[in-house]
C-alpha cells in the first residue's frame, strides 16, 4: 500500500513540476524579449572605451570551511571542534555516487561495517570496536535508533543528503542514552535558487547465482528558495532482483523533505521528513516443519521507517538564542515465513514489531561575539522523551503472543564551549538522565583541544561517560523461544 502511494505521489509531483517548467520557460521567454529591446535602445559604448577594463577582475575561490551542528548542537567551524569528527560533504557524495549510507560509512575511521547476504541483508556498524547498539543515528536531529540502542543500516540511502556529520566518543553528556560510541546526524538538503526539477532513471544488471542482478531506479524532485521560504522534496524508487533467482527480491521506496520559513530576522522555523519503506526477501535452506532442504521461497521482512522533526529558532538579540524542537519517529517491522507449496511443510510465523518515540527538546544558547573569547558558548536544555513498543508473534502450529510497553525520560544538560585566541578549545559538559524504569544516571564529559594554525596540527583529548537504557526486547524476552521477561 505504502509503495502505491509513493507511486501517485511521484507522479502528482512530476505533473506539478512540468506545469511549473513550462510557465517558467514562457516567463523567461518574455525577460529575454525584454531585456533585448533594452540592450537594442541603451548607448553604444564609444570606440576610445576599448582600451579601458571592460572584464571584472577574478576572484579567487576561498575554501569554505566546513561548519559542524552535532559536537555541541551549536553551529561550529570544524577547525574549533574539540572531538574526533568526521564530515562528509555534498560534494564527496555527488562525486563518489554511493546510493547507500553504508557504503559512505565504510571509509570512516574508527566505524566498521558488517553487511549479511546481498543488498538489502541485516546491516550493523561499530563505532571503535563498540556493540552495534552504541552509536546514535539521527536524521536532522531527529533520533531514529530503537530503544536500546538498534539500527538498521540496510534501507538507509544517501537520497537528498547535504552532508553527513560523525562525532567518534562518548555522547552522553549532550544526547542522553545509545550515544556511547558516537554520533552520526543525516542532514538533509535546503533548497535554493529557483525552482528546479530533478529526474533521473538508471538501470543495470550483472550475473549472479541464477539471477540477472536486474536493477532500476527512479528518482524524481524538487528544490527552491525565495526571499522567506525555502523548500526540497526528493522521491526514489530502487528495484533490485537479487543474487539468487529464487526469493531474493529487495525493494526500497524514500521520500524525503527539507521546507524552512524566516518569519521575520529573528524567528525561523524549520521541518524535515524522511519516509523510508523496503522489503527484502531471502532464501534459507530450511523449510519449517521439513528440515534441510529444499529452499524456502516464501520468508522476508519489511521494514519502514518515518522521521519528523519542526523546531522553532528565536534569536532574541546578537548573543541569545532559544530552540525548540519536536519530533516524532515511527519504525516498524514484519518477519514473515508463509507455508511452502510442499505436503511436509505445515508451518507457518509471522512476527509484527512497531516503536515509535515522541521528544521535545529546549535548549538556549548565549554566545560571545568578539574579543579574545570570541567563539565561547553556553548552552542549557531540558528534554522530554516517551517511547512506545509493541510486538505480536504467530507462529502455526503453535503459541502466539503479543507486548505492549512505554517508557518515559527526561534530562537536562548544560555545556560550556571555551574559545581562546582562536588556539585553545575547551567544552566541559553534563547530562542528568531520568528513566522511568532506570532511574537517575549522571553523565559528565569533558574535551580540549589546541591548534597549532602555523602547521595546521590539532592535538585534542575527551574524556567522558556514556549510557545506554536496555532495549525492550530484553526487558520482555522472547516468550516463543522460552526467555523470561527481566525488568531489572
Amino acid at each position: 500500500m505504502y509503495s502505491q502511494i509513493l507511486r501517485v505521489l511521484a507522479v502528482v509531483l512530476v505533473l506539478c513540476l512540468s506545469a511549473h517548467t513550462v510557465v517558467a520557460e514562457d516567463r523567461t521567454d518574455s525577460q529575454a524579449e525584454e531585456k533585448k529591446q533594452a540592450l537594442a535602445q541603451a548607448p553604444q559604448p564609444s570606440a576610445l572605451s576599448v582600451d579601458e577594463p571592460v572584464l571584472a577582475q577574478e576572484v579567487a575561490e576561498v575554501p569554505v570551511e566546513p561548519v559542524v551542528v552535532s559536537e555541541t548542537r551549536t553551529e561550529k567551524p570544524l577547525s574549533r571542534v574539540t572531538g574526533s569528527v568526521h564530515v562528509i560533504t555534498r560534494e564527496q557524495l555527488e562525486k563518489r555516487q554511493f546510493p547507500y549510507l553504508r557504503e559512505v560509512l565504510r571509509d570512516v575511521p574508527g566505524l566498521t561495517i558488517i553487511q549479511t547476504g546481498s543488498r538489502g541483508g541485516t546491516t550493523s556498524l561499530f563505532t571503535r570496536g563498540g556493540e552495534a547498539d552504541f552509536t546514535m543515528v539521527m536524521i536532522d536531529g531527529v533520533k531514529v535508533n530503537d530503544a536500546g540502542g538498534g539500527f538498521e543500516f540496510a534501507n538507509l540511502t544517501t537520497d537528498n543528503v547535504e552532508r553527513i556529520e560523525v562525532v567518534k566518543g562518548p555522547q552522553s553528556a549532550l544526547y542522553g542514552s545509545d550515544a556511547i560510541g558516537g554520533v552520526i546526524n543525516i542532514i538533509t538538503r535546503k533548497g535554493s535558487g529557483p525552482t528546479r526539477m530533478v529526474g533521473e532513471v538508471m538501470a543495470g544488471g550483472g550475473r549472479g547465482l541464477g539471477s540477472s542482478m536486474l536493477t532500476h531506479q527512479e528518482r524524481v524532485g524538487v528544490t527552491g528558495a525565495s526571499e522567506r521560504i525555502d523548500y526540497s522534496a526528493e522521491l526514489t524508487r530502487l528495484d533490485h532482483a537479487g543474487m539468487f533467482s529464487l526469493n531474493n527480491r529487495f525493494t526500497n521506496s524514500v521520500f524525503s523533505g527539507n521546507f524552512g520559513l524566516r518569519a521575520s530576522d529573528k524567528l525561523q522555523f524549520r521541518s524535515t521528513f524522511r519516509y523510508t519503506d523496503s522489503q527484502f526477501k531471502f532464501p534459507t535452506d530450511f523449510v519449517s516443519g521439513r528440515g534441510y532442504p529444499p529452499v524456502d521461497g516464501n520468508q522476508g521482512n519489511e521494514r519502514t521507517l518515518m522521521a519528523f522533526g519542526t523546531s522553532a529558532t528565536y534569536q532574541a538579540t546578537s548573543w541569545w538564542e532559544h530552540v525548540l524542537q519536536w519530533s516524532h519517529m515511527d519504525s516498524r517491522f514484519k518477519f514473515f515465513d508463509f507455508r511452502d507449496p510442499i505436503p511436509s511443510d505445515t508451518r507457518f510465523s509471522q512476527t509484527d514489531g512497531t516503536q515509535r518515540r515522541d521528544m521535545l527538546d529546549y535548549h538556549t544558547n548565549f554566545k560571545v561575539r568578539d574579543g579574545m573569547w570570541q567563539g565561547s558558548a553556553a548552552t542549557f536544555g531540558a528534554e522530554l522523551q516517551e517511547e512506545r513498543f509493541s510486538q505480536s508473534n504467530v507462529a502455526i502450529p503453535g503459541t502466539s503472543a503479543s507486548t505492549n510497553l512505554s517508557r518515559k525520560n527526561q534530562g537536562y544538560y548544560a555545556q560550556l564551549q571555551g574559545v581562546y585566541a582562536d588556539r585553545l578549545f575547551l567544552t566541559p559538559g553534563i547530562r542528568v538522565e531520568e528513566n522511568e524504569f532506570f532511574g537517575q544516571f549522571v553523565n559528565p564529559k569533558v574535551s580540549g583541544a589546541y591548534l597549532h594554525k602555523e602547521t595546521g596540527t590539532k592535538i585534542r583529548a575527551t574524556l567522558g561517560r556514556g549510557i545506554r537504557a536496555p532495549a525492550f526486547n530484553e526487558m520482555v524476552g522472547f516468550p516463543n523461544f522460552g526467555i523470561p521477561s527481566n525488568f531489572n
